[in-house]
């Protein structure tokens, strides 16, 4: 039996949790949830995990903070940003370089769960249930 994908959701609104809750119904996901960045650092000094779903506005510690300093600690672990702050296109481009993708509020069920699906890293197996049938889902 293999682990299931841990991702850590980061996000002061506690109904996006919800949201990825409803999510990870169908998918074998461990889900963590921190409502902002100096929760995230303490539980990725403590915890692994496999990608993150960031928000960018938050209170003490935003995104783009958390972004830098989780970068000093993890280079390679996959971020995909959803947020409701309009970004302008530097900096979006200067965001791309650090993150997967960026997903705009608000967010639509399967963008998100397409997203997350081809950001996890290829070693992870994805048990999906559906119709009471268990269904093995490979990404490479």
């Amino acid at each position: 039996m293999t682990n299931p994908a841990k991702i850590l959701v980061v996000d002061d609104d506690p109904q996006i949790f919800t949201l990825v809750k409803l999510v990870s119904r169908r998918f074998d996901f461990d889900l963590a949830y921190c409502s902002n960045g100096y929760e995230a650092l303490s539980y990725i000094h403590k915890n692994d995990c496999d990608l993150i779903l960031l928000d960018l506005q938050m209170p003490g510690m935003d995104g783009f903070e958390f972004l830098q300093r989780l970068r000093s600690l993890r280079r390679n672990l996959p971020v995909i940003i959803f947020t409701a702050m309009p970004l302008s296109f530097e900096t979006k481009l200067r965001l791309k370089q650090e993150v997967r993708t960026i997903i705009e509020k608000p967010v639509h069920l399967s963008r998100l769960v397409l997203e997350v699906l081809n950001h996890l890293p290829s070693a992870i197996k994805i048990t999906s249930n559906t119709s009471g049938t268990n269904r093995q889902v490979y990404f490479e």
